[in-house]
This record gives structure tokens, C-alpha cells and sequence, in this order.
């Protein structure tokens, strides 16, 4: 096998019949924010390919991620033109990593293609792909030939088709045999049916999938005739920033799986007779020394720039930057669907589908669905009332939910044994429980109440979930309590085997003089189903009564209200011990700026894991402690209209019972 041919010598004809019948059906994905120019000219180019005979395509999946543009309008007009697009819209920009997990569970077949939405595939890209595929064992990833398009044009497109073509010669030595550890994710194809998406929050989906697929035996191929063209900067500060995400990521995909995917300097340090080779080889061609210089100055300068930006407070590069589009902007043809909720037929836009679709899309996030009795309790007045009423109403309105197994499920969501899961939230309940009743019990007397909300009060946490908890403390007791808090629980960590459960937060906690006038304000659903479903653990009579306070629930959620809420005489504050209070305010400058100090290097450690939807702001008070997660607001902006009165309320107030669900 020579380096010039990494998927080695085959016979054209054998290579054809494998392939028809390896892959007889392949599935496609295009992941899409504003790119209402270049999405027709991508979904048409892998419409338009020339597949081997035998070979169709299964679904090519569109996943339109919170677009403000008319990207979505060009989706509904491809979906409807031609059968073998899906359509999916994310309200929310959660990264390119999310979008494709979205793909990846409903990809069928023996292959998955990937393609940028900016990128238009050669007619016989995805055939090239497929032969390079021919003969190797799954899993494994095959890489297509990226070159900038024809139409870019300036000094800088020539040094980036210099740089491309050094990026050609590089793969051709680097994935000989399919060792490498590092792919492009401008045209990719992946072995099927069950190749597992990089995690939500991974920067760089190429070089994750490239180590993963190392660290698992798989192979990495390149097909150089796969060739995709696509868009490339169109200046020097375009560029940079560009690369500067690219190194973020490369060093965010060494944090999570141990080890670095492969790049032209470490080969260098690994084979430099070869490396040398390739770039003296580049840098003699026309303008090359020019090119090469140009290039290096701007790894130098990104490099730089992306060590910066891990520093606190990190810069969050989950969201894909895009190069700005060239051309016309697109001009919507007759009769195509205006809106995201359009293309739901309109249920979306009454209250009744808002609030299916807000608990249905929130649940799919975890992997779940909501329970038709669940359901049943968290609709708003005038909304069936039962589950059987419910089931009427979903089995009528398909486009916004499906039922399985008595739950009701976001469109082709996926569903999963929850039973593990059930378990789970059983023991981490108790692990509350006991806190309080043990470990904490010399507490007691400084405390009106505490309750388990979040996932663990939903009663079916994920594996490594928190367990988080709600309190209110008498007046005066706060920060007492919480420095003999973190001072157990720091030393309970240390002393935790791997197979424990995971820590306990205490992301909401207040005085009693400060909680009634907490619950009294308007905040909008998720918080009143956080505040509605949270388990009491201590003090129920009094949580109850706390919710009573809060009667503007029961315009959210009537039936849930009814049966939580205890309304009676005004809650009353109970005043702690002079001695209590005296060392309370000695300690809230002290332990407020370590939770602060705390939560910086949480949220580092954070980002560099690819979960940004777990990073939090902390905000101390002498009067409360609130843990505001991206996660919560997340949710409440999937919630609620952004000019209404409820999210109104909800962003001054920026805080949640859980920062997890």
C-alpha cells in the first residue's frame, strides 16, 4: 500500500458489488444555522448523486438550529419537493454536536453521510465514499477531499487553496492504513446503523470522532476522490478566528477522551523526514513560501488567541462560528411556510400545543417523554384533564408528540429503558432524606424547610445527575448553615468511591424572610413545575404553605396547584439565635466569595468537557444563595415567549429550584 493511495489497491468491480450490497440504504444529514443561502445548493448535492446501483438514500435529515433567518423556509420547500428530506428545527442554538445527535438517532441504514451546509458535494463524492468504505470493519469513518470553491476569489482564497492542498497531502500520508486519529467533518461518512454522536458541547466533531474511533480499534480512511467543495474565509481575521475555535476544540476533545487527535505539528514531531517533505514539497510551488508564511503567521496568532481563551471566564466556541455568506441573500419562493410553528400546522401557536411541545422538547433533552398522567397535570386551565383525554388530543395533533408506552415523546425522539433510571432516583431520594435525618441533623434547629428538586424529583435522574436541594433557613442562619454544609459535604467527596452517587448541590437556598417573597413573584412555568414537582424532605407543612403563597401557579398549572399547594395564614420569619446570627454575618463575605471563586473553576472544568449547557452563574445575597444554570434558561426561554410577562419576570429574577432540569 502507497502513501499516495490510502484505501489501497481493489478492483473496481468487486469494490462496486460489495458496496451494493453492504450499503443498500444510507442515510444523510445537513446541520444548518442561518444558512439560507447555502442550504439549497448542499441538501441538492447529495440529492443529485450518482450512487452505485443498489445503493438509495434512506433519509437525508435537515436539522435547522436556531435560525433567525430563512433557513427554515428553504427546509419546508426542500421536505415538500422531494420525500427523502426530513425536517427538524431546533428553537434554540444548542451547537453543532446536539444538532447531530438529533441525526444520529433517527439515521438509518449501514452508513451515515454527513455534510456541511455551506459545502456542495461532487456528483460522485458519496460513491467515492462508499468504495473507500469497501472492506473495512465497522467502526470506521471515511473522510472526503475538501477544495475551496470555484468562486472564491482574492489573494487570500489562493493561500487557502494552498493550504487545502497541503491538508490533501498530509491525510494521504497520515490515514495510510486508517491509523490516524483525525477526520474533516466537511464530507464524512460513518459506519452504521448505531455510530454514536460526539456529546453534546464537543467544538471540534471531526478530531473527537477521529480519537474515539482510535481509542476503539476503527479505522479513519480518506477517499481524496470524495471531493466537496467548500466556503473558506475570505480574509486573514475571518481565518483566525476560525482556527482559533478549531485549536479550542482540539484541546477541549484531549480533556474528554485523554488523548490529542492527530495535527500536522505532532506528526511532524512523530515522523519529521516525512513532514518535512510534504511542506518543502508545498512551499516550491508558485507563491509558495509566500502562502506558507501567511499560514503560519496565523496558527501562531490563533494559538495564542485560543490558549487565552481558556482562561476564566472562558469563551464559549460550542456555537459554530460562520463565515460570512457571498451573493445574493435568498428570496423566499411563493407559498413557502413563513415560520417554525407554520410548519407544525399552527398547533404550536395555541396555548394548549405550546405547552405539549415546551414538555415534550424539554423531556427529549434527557432522553425521555412525559407520562400521559404527568401530562395530564401540567396543561393549562381549560386543557384535557385526564390521560385518556390526552391521548385523544396527541393521537389528533401527531406533528407535535407521539405516543409510546404510555408517554408522550417529541417527534422521532428516542425511547429508553427508564427502569435503571427509576431506581436510581428511589436511592438518590433517600440519600436526601438521610442527610437531613444524619449527617446534618445538628442543623436542624437553623432550618424551616428542604426539599429534592430537579431530575432526582422527577424520579428518574440520569446517571451522573446531581442531587439537588431547595431550603429555607430561619433569619439569620444562611451562611451559618451552608459553611457546616460544604464543609460535610467537601469532606464526604474526598472520601466518595467511584460507584457513589453523585455530589449534592445546594443550588437554591434562602431565609425565611426572603422565600415568601421569592415565591411570590411571577416566574413563569418552569419554574412553577420546578416548585410544583420538588420532593419535601423537611418541613412539608411548611413548603406547602410556601406554595400557597404563590397563587400565580395556579394560573400555570391548576390541577398540580390544587394538589400541592396548602393556602393559609401569612408565613411567619423565625429569628435565629443572636449567637447563630453573629457568626452568620461574620461568614457570608467569606463563604460567599469561595462559592463565587468555586463556581469560576466549575465552570472551567466545564467548558473543557463539552457541557456547557451545565455552566451556572452563582449570586450570593445575604438573604439567599441561587445557582442560575444554562440549562434552566434554556428551558424557560423554550417555555416562554420571549415578550411575555411571565419571561419578563423570569429573566430579573434569573434563578431556578435545580440547576439540571
Amino acid at each position: 500500500m502507497s502513501a499516495g493511495d490510502p484505501l489501497g489497491p481493489t478492483d473496481p468491480a468487486s469494490s462496486d458489488r460489495e458496496t451494493s450490497t453492504r450499503f443498500r440504504r444510507v442515510s444523510g444529514g445537513v446541520v444548518a444555522h442561518n444558512e439560507e443561502r447555502n442550504l439549497e445548493g448542499a441538501v441538492r448535492s447529495l440529492l443529485g448523486q450518482r450512487l452505485p446501483v443498489g445503493v438509495t438514500w434512506e433519509r437525508i435529515w435537515v436539522v435547522a438550529s436556531g435560525c433567525t433567518d430563512h433557513t427554515v423556509d428553504v427546509a419546508v420547500q426542500l421536505e415538500r419537493e422531494d420525500a427523502r428530506v426530513g425536517l427538524l428545527v431546533e428553537a434554540e442554538r444548542r451547537g453543532k454536536a446536539a444538532a447531530l445527535g438529533l441525526v444520529a438517532q433517527r439515521a438509518r441504514g449501514a452508513g451515515l453521510v454527513l455534510l456541511n451546509a455551506d459545502a456542495v458535494a461532487e456528483p460522485d463524492a458519496v460513491a467515492a465514499l462508499l468504495r473507500g468504505a469497501s472492506g473495512r470493519a465497522s467502526p470506521f469513518a471515511v473522510m472526503g477531499r475538501p477544495i475551496v470553491a470555484r468562486s472564491a476569489r482574492g489573494p487570500w482564497s489562493d493561500t487557502l487553496r494552498w493550504m487545502w492542498e497541503l491538508h490533501h497531502r498530509y491525510h494521504l500520508e497520515l490515514l495510510t492504513g486508517g491509523q490516524g486519529s483525525h477526520l474533516c467533518d466537511e464530507l464524512l461518512l460513518l459506519s452504521g446503523p448505531e455510530f454514536p454522536a460526539p456529546p453534546p458541547g464537543v467544538i471540534n466533531d471531526g478530531s473527537y470522532l477521529g480519537v474515539w474511533l482510535g481509542q476503539r480499534g476503527g479505522g479513519c480512511w480518506y477517499a481524496p476522490e470524495a471531493r466537496v467543495e467548500i466556503a473558506v474565509p475570505r480574509s486573514f481575521a475571518q481565518h483566525v478566528r476560525q482556527r482559533r475555535r478549531i485549536h479550542v476544540g482540539n484541546a477541549q476533545v484531549t480533556a474528554l477522551l485523554g488523548a490529542p487527535p492527530d495535527t500536522l505539528p505532532r506528526y511532524f514531531w512523530r515522523e519529521p523526514r516525512k513532514t518535512a517533505t510534504i511542506v518543502g514539497h508545498m512551499a516550491g510551488r508558485p507563491r509558495g513560501v509566500r502562502d506558507l508564511a501567511r499560514i503560519a503567521v496565523g496558527e501562531v496568532v490563533s494559538r495564542g488567541l485560543a490558549l487565552w481563551d481558556r482562561l476564566p471566564p472562558a469563551r464559549d466556541h460550542v456555537r459554530w462560528a460562520r463565515i460570512e455568506p457571498a451573493g445574493e441573500p435568498y428570496k423566499r419562493h411563493e407559498g413557502t411556510a413563513p415560520t417554525v410553528s407554520s410548519h407544525l400546522g399552527g398547533t404550536q401557536e395555541t396555548p394548549l400545543g405550546r405547552r405539549v411541545h415546551t414538555l415534550v422538547e424539554a423531556a427529549s433533552r434527557f432522553d425521555t417523554g412525559v407520562p400521559l398522567e404527568e401530562l395530564a397535570n401540567l396543561l393549562p386551565p381549560g386543557a384535557p384533564a385526564t390521560a385518556a383525554e390526552v391521548r385523544t388530543w396527541v393521537e389528533a395533533h401527531s406533528e407535535v408528540g407521539r405516543l409510546e408506552d404510555g408517554r408522550v415523546f417529541s417527534c422521532g425522539g428516542r425511547s429508553r429503558d427508564l427502569s435503571a433510571r427509576r431506581d436510581r432516583g428511589g436511592r438518590y431520594l433517600e440519600i436526601g432524606r438521610s442527610l437531613f435525618e444524619r449527617d446534618l441533623a445538628f442543623a436542624r434547629p437553623w432550618l424551616r424547610c428542604a426539599a429534592v428538586s430537579g431530575s432526582v424529583a422527577y424520579g428518574e435522574p440520569d446517571e451522573g445527575d446531581d442531587i439537588d436541594l431547595f431550603v429555607v433557613t430561619r433569619t439569620g442562619a444562611l451562611w451559618l448553615f451552608l459553611a457546616c454544609a460544604y464543609l460535610f459535604l467537601r469532606r464526604r467527596g474526598r472520601n466518595r468511591l467511584p460507584s457513589d452517587p453523585p455530589r449534592v448541590c445546594l443550588n437554591f437556598v434562602m431565609d425565611d424572610r426572603q422565600a415568601p417573597v421569592q415565591f411570590r413573584e411571577g416566574q413563569g412555568f418552569v419554574f412553577a413545575r420546578e416548585a410544583l414537582t420538588a420532593q419535601p424532605i423537611l418541613g412539608r407543612e411548611y413548603y406547602q404553605r410556601l406554595l400557597g403563597a404563590a397563587r400565580w401557579m395556579a394560573a400555570e398549572l391548576p390541577r398540580l396547584y390544587a394538589d400541592r399547594a396548602q393556602e393559609g395564614s401569612p408565613l411567619e420569619s423565625s429569628r435565629a439565635p443572636a449567637t447563630v446570627a453573629l457568626a452568620n454575618a461574620v461568614l457570608f463575605p467569606v463563604v460567599a466569595a469561595y462559592l463565587h471563586l468555586a463556581g469560576l473553576v466549575r465552570n472551567r472544568a466545564l467548558r473543557s468537557q463539552g457541557r456547557t449547557e451545565d455552566l451556572f452563574r452563582t449570586q450570593t445575597e445575604l438573604r439567599r444563595l441561587v445557582y442560575s444554570s444554562q440549562r434552566f434558561e434554556s428551558l424557560r426561554r423554550l417555555a416562554e415567549p420571549a415578550n411575555s410577562p411571565a419571561a419578563s419576570a423570569s429573566t430579573r429574577a434569573g434563578r431556578g429550584l435545580s440547576a439540571d432540569r
